[in-house]
């Protein structure tokens, strides 16, 4: 039985310290919530999980990254008394605008996929919403595009930098960029009626999907919630947002 919803709990019920408070659209998520209960009688969560240069292999922090989103979502669809369903899209087209190598995209991508399974999330390719035409096309883009990426220039490349091929960080930052820029609209519109669980720095937030975000945080994960940037037992690997 689903509970009337009448307004959306401080914080989602939540503590403070899984979400940042003053960032929460409250309007946009009440909005949400509601017409998902009224179409699938669920709450839908949406992830995007990223691939970087340091690791082809889960460890310690794709576990407690699943576990905490696990806790988030579940948590949340207790306080309205609702099912919930989170899907992950695995961006392969973040690794390959970034020059990750296709088999170590492929290797990390099977071992997220047994984890999703384990927790029962469903899990799709962000290349699996582009045709091959779109992909092939995928870096053409019109000259708005590219005036607000040369305002953003700065601050993709510095993360670009960090990733081991420096010489081409501004190569791999505009591809990153416009691969993004591009997913924006195909992916809102396809999860128009979902929450979305966000892990970005907030000055990297123009690159985000155009809906009601949650944007998370946990202390195991440093600032931002990005397993495939850590090591276990290692420093934080020096990546770019993926």
């Amino acid at each position: 039985m689903i509970k009337l919803l009448t307004h959306i709990p401080e914080n989602l019920g939540l503590s403070s310290k899984y979400l940042r408070k003053s960032d929460i659209e409250y309007d946009r998520i009440f909005e949400t919530v509601i017409q998902s209960l009224k179409n699938t009688e669920r709450i839908s969560f949406l992830y995007l999980w990223g691939v970087s240069f340091k690791k082809d292999s889960i460890d310690i922090y794709e576990q407690k990254s699943m576990s905490y989103l696990n806790f988030l979502v579940s948590k949340i669809g207790l306080t309205f008394s609702s099912p919930i369903n989170l899907h992950i899209i695995y961006t392969d087209l973040h690794g390959i605008a970034n020059q990750i190598n296709i088999e170590h995209i492929e290797k990390y991508y099977q071992d997220i996929y047994k984890l999703a399974k384990l927790f029962n999330f469903s899990l799709s390719r962000l290349s699996s919403y582009f045709s091959e035409k779109e992909i092939e096309n995928l870096y053409i883009t019109e000259n708005e595009n590219s005036e607000l990426f040369e305002k953003k220039k700065e601050i993709l490349i510095k993360y670009a930098s960090n990733s081991g091929i420096k010489d081409t960080a501004e190569t791999r930052a505009y591809k990153y960029f416009i691969t993004r820029i591009k997913e924006k609209p195909i992916l809102s519109s396809q999860f128009k009626d979902t929450i979305l669980l966000a892990g970005e720095r907030l000055n990297l937030d123009f690159l985000l999907l155009d809906l009601p975000r949650l944007y998370i945080y946990d202390s195991d994960f440093k600032k931002n919630h990005k397993p495939w940037n850590l090591i276990e037992n290692k420093e934080e690997a020096l990546c770019v947002e993926l």
